[in-house]
């Protein structure tokens, strides 16, 4: 029985599929090939095969589903017209990955709420970065967080989180994550500037004298100008000799700044003119700091961004 065997209208095809020919065949078949799957679950194949419109919704599951279930009718056609020990173990392959899906479509609601999570899960890891160990550790703990609250909803979801099917991820529900991700990172430091620790505050600094050097490599001479006014050893003796104040935090700050104004482009000149306004209004060091790192960041990743752009297209 080639699958054309099976292309006959919905009603015909279900009571088919319950012919006791039909079953034997099929599990004689299974069984020859080595295929471990149940006879009926691999005959529930054809049927949403043909009738596709009548079973399947289009949603993510069911788009894959269907797509696994139509690779495992074309190798199951070629090893019936043509036996071959590769194609084989490709059959046994297809049929795995297909019942994985089916299952999954079996309980669709539950994953429906599992696979974004699974895949935030993922995507979360893609957001670390190098040298960034407060920030990568913040998004370790996320990631377990919301690996408790998958296995909370279905004990036996490891494998999809060690094995995440290719399901396309609802962007604002990814957006939100790395929110949070982000606002947590922030909030840990603002706490630490309350807290007078300054092994952060100090790495920040190191860290923008790093990427401004390497926006003008071949610059030595400037090199050395970054080196000497943002020296994060002496930076950091006198912020735990309480030898820093407001007038001191700013020459930083501005020196900084003025590097950003330098690098950016023209259209964002009002932007950090506004926020340079705003910084010299807040009165709280922690607020200050974060906003002020936190901003120039993102200001340095835009600048990186678009000389890369620049960059590629010479």
């Amino acid at each position: 029985m080639d699958s054309n065997f099976f292309n006959k209208p919905f009603e015909e095809l279900m009571v088919l599929l319950q012919d006791k020919n039909v079953i034997s065949e099929t599990r004689t078949f299974l069984e020859r090939n080595g295929a471990e799957i149940s006879v009926r679950k691999f005959l529930s194949f054809f049927m949403i095969f043909y009738h596709k419109n009548e079973l399947l919704d289009e949603s993510d599951i069911s788009l894959e589903l269907f797509k696994q279930v139509k690779r495992t009718i074309t190798v199951y056609d070629s090893l019936r017209t043509k036996y071959k020990e590769f194609k084989i173990k490709i059959f046994h392959y297809v049929i795995k990955e297909t019942e994985k899906w089916f299952d999954v479509w079996k309980k669709k609601d539950k994953y429906q709420l599992i696979m974004p999570m699974i895949h935030m899960y993922h995507h979360l890891e893609e957001q670390k970065q190098d040298n960034h160990i407060d920030w990568n550790n913040e998004i370790d703990k996320q990631k377990e967080l919301i690996k408790s609250k998958i296995l909370k909803l279905d004990k036996n979801a490891q494998e999809f989180i060690d094995n995440p099917p290719r399901v396309r991820i609802n962007v604002e529900a990814r957006q939100n994550i790395v929110n949070v991700i982000h606002k947590a990172y922030w909030d840990k430091f603002q706490q630490s500037v309350k807290d007078k620790q300054w092994e952060q505050l100090v790495g920040f600094i190191d860290e923008i004298k790093d990427i401004l050097k390497n926006l003008v490599p071949h610059r030595l001479d400037l090199h050395t100008n970054m080196d000497n006014n943002l020296d994060s050893q002496i930076l950091k003796q006198r912020l735990e000799n309480n030898m820093m104040n407001e007038t001191d935090i700013f020459a930083i700050m501005e020196y900084i700044i003025n590097w950003i104004r330098q690098f950016q482009a023209p259209n964002d000149d009002t932007d950090t003119e506004e926020w340079y306004e705003h910084l010299k209004t807040l009165q709280n060091w922690d607020v200050l700091m974060r906003d002020f790192f936190m901003i120039t960041f993102a200001k340095l990743d835009k600048i990186k961004s678009v000389l890369q752009t620049i960059k590629n297209r010479k």
